[in-house]
């Protein structure tokens, strides 16, 4: 039996307005099996974003249970998920968040050395630049980087601890086409050869089609496509 990486069970999220109040997520339950890529597609605003930060612990359900490898989240206290966060989870943004002060290389260490206190992976670290072909651009500094070099260290970054899970908001976002389909074909790769578990979002259709299992946000609700 496939391990369940991630539980989320029976999440509802609901944003206040003024007089307003907007449910975004409506009872939404979904495992997650390790090894497994899940797209979950939806349009602007149907709360892909808000589901994804709940499953990574960055935001707070009003209701419902999520658990990481099977540890219930909302009993921990924060110093105690910040140390969940970056041991079990990596993250992909739409926006690559370097900094801009680091080379590539120290960008992409920065959650080992919060891990380990300076202790540098460089094999694992070396392995995924080669991966990614950043190899000869490690020392460059955001800025002397391309779009999507930049998101391609972010990628690295989000790995370097070897999470158990990565999440991926909508990563293809501010890219190009070309640019778009070279950062898919790597997910697929890490994916592949690394047993890589994946929870990606996206408004495009295409890039949806790319998960072992693929759902709909709609109106709140979760739904296999």
């Amino acid at each position: 039996m496939d391990k369940i990486v991630i539980e989320a069970d029976q999440i509802f999220k609901t944003y206040s307005n003024g007089r307003r109040e907007l449910e975004v997520l409506s009872g939404i339950g979904l495992n997650v099996n390790s090894g497994n890529i899940i797209t979950i597609m939806g349009q602007s605003g149907a709360g892909k974003s808000t589901l994804l930060n709940i499953l990574g612990t960055l935001d707070k359900p009003d209701k419902g249970v999520v658990k990481i490898n099977n540890i219930r989240v909302d009993v921990l206290l924060e110093d105690e998920l910040a140390e969940l966060r970056n041991k079990h989870i990596g993250f992909i943004f739409q926006f690559h968040h370097l900094l801009p002060e680091f080379t590539a290389q120290e960008n992409m260490l920065l959650p080992a050395w919060i891990k380990n206190g300076k202790k540098i992976p460089t094999d694992w670290g070396m392995e995924l630049l080669e991966t990614v072909g950043l190899t000869e651009r490690k020392d460059h500094l955001p800025s002397q980087l391309s779009g999507g070099e930049r998101l391609r260290t972010a990628v690295v970054r989000a790995l370097i601890n070897q999470p158990d899970i990565l999440l991926a908001d909508e990563p293809t976002g501010n890219l190009d086409i070309e640019n778009a389909r070279k950062l898919i074909d790597l997910l697929l790769r890490i994916n592949r050869d690394f047993g890589q578990t994946i929870v990606l979002t996206t408004h495009n259709p295409e890039v949806a089609e790319i998960g072992h299992v693929k759902y709909e946000l709609c109106a709140g609700q979760l739904r296999i496509i």
